[in-house]
């Protein structure tokens, strides 16, 4: 648009001085110019010529101005249009020399883009370049870089705090995020590196926070953030208040709170790991009710404690309403096994092999063999577990 209307401008001054410029010829008017002591005069058209050239002269000056302070800035586009052409030419070298592995080239390529119009994401192509190059300094560098230009923030700073949790920079990468505007889009990847940030700093409460607003784009991964988050938790209380102070934390959970399966998984799986097996035996067999649940297995076959009988009724009930599932009688195996019952654990575990392979199984029968001294056997059944035949 402002070239448009220079281009005007430039028009009527020409069709101006073809009208009405040779009425000027011949005039005998001047033009006085007093500056004190000193008396300049001349023509007409010699104050016209010294006016333009005056112009010039000004805005010469400008553009020599805007050169020199661009140049020191680090920009290039003072170099005009050719400069331009040269910047984005190596742009794309760069991005040609990267993606068939000529890191060093490309290296060399986007340098040349530096201060260019590219909104930083020039930027962010050196800073995945010298990621590639192992030179950390220097993504770090370039990615702060990156930042300052507005196109560029939102993924400068998630790529820099993906850097940093990458490196266990937990606290730096949190710093980072923080600086993400208010209105930023909510990814899954973004979730995911607030997570991990959150996570690895162990601000559990925080954690779940930004689970509910990540919620919808996770997805499956959810459940999977969801179980890590309470395990820390709970963990964090244990291991500074004791499996006790675990218990009453459970009690004073909310209803909906202990109706989720992540936190009842985490909150077993803790009590058995610190020895009260016993204690979460009744909770774990409440949880599972009649019909046999998968989520729940692994924490049968964890139990260890003398006497499970809940634990055994439960799963012989389950096997007796779906007489042919190997998992059950696995689950029943591991579960004998740990308590001291070998018979029935053997009993089991045979059964779980006649209804489908499991290298778990084999193990624990074989164990179970060299336990009556059957060593024989033990071994021929470990050969068939490692080659598959199990």
């Amino acid at each position: 648009m402002r070239k448009l209307l220079v281009l005007l401008v430039i028009i009527v001054v020409v069709f101006a001085c073809i009208l009405f410029g040779h009425s000027l010829i011949g005039q005998k008017g001047y033009v006085l110019i007093a500056l004190g002591n000193t008396t300049i005069e001349m023509s007409v058209i010699s104050a016209l010529i010294t006016l333009t050239l005056f112009l010039l002269a000004i805005r010469f000056g400008e553009w020599a101005l805007r050169a020199i302070f661009s140049a020191l800035a680090g920009s290039r586009k003072w170099f005009g249009v050719l400069s331009q052409r040269r910047q984005k030419k190596a742009f794309y070298d760069a991005i040609n020399a990267l993606a068939t592995g000529q890191l060093v080239t490309a290296k060399k390529s986007i340098a040349r883009t530096f201060g260019g119009e590219f909104g930083g994401v020039n930027y962010i192509l050196a800073a995945d370049i010298e990621r590639q190059l192992n030179n950390d300094d220097n993504v770090v560098r370039l990615l702060e870089a990156a930042h300052t230009y507005p196109q560029s923030e939102e993924t400068a700073t998630i790529q820099l705090a993906t850097w940093f949790t990458n490196h266990a920079q937990f606290q730096s990468a949190l710093d980072a995020l923080k600086r993400l505007p208010k209105n930023t889009r909510k990814t899954k990847t973004l979730g995911k590196v607030w997570l991990t940030t959150l996570a690895g700093l162990k601000q559990w409460h925080l954690l779940k926070d930004k689970l509910a607003e990540f919620k919808k784009v996770l997805g499956d991964d959810y459940i999977v953030w969801a179980q890590g988050a309470t395990q820390g938790e709970f963990n964090a209380i244990v291991s500074k208040q004791g499996a006790n102070a675990l218990i009453q934390h459970w009690q004073n959970l909310s209803k909906t709170a202990r109706s989720d399966i992540a936190n009842q998984r985490a909150y077993l799986q803790l009590l058995i790991e610190q020895g009260m097996s016993a204690e979460a035996e009744p909770i774990l067999v409440s949880l599972s009710g009649k019909q046999a649940k998968p989520v729940f297995y692994d924490l049968f076959k964890m139990l260890k404690h003398p006497n499970p009988t809940k634990a055994v009724a439960t799963v012989e009930h389950w096997i007796k309403n779906d007489p042919q599932n190997g998992d059950l009688y696995s689950v029943l195996a591991h579960l004998a096994a740990n308590s001291g019952d070998d018979q029935l654990a053997e009993k089991a575990v045979t059964k779980s092999l006649d209804l489908r392979a499991n290298s778990q199984d084999a193990a624990l029968y074989a164990s179970l063999l060299e336990n009556r001294q059957d060593f024989k056997q033990a071994s021929l059944v470990y050969k068939n577990a490692l080659s598959g035949r199990a």
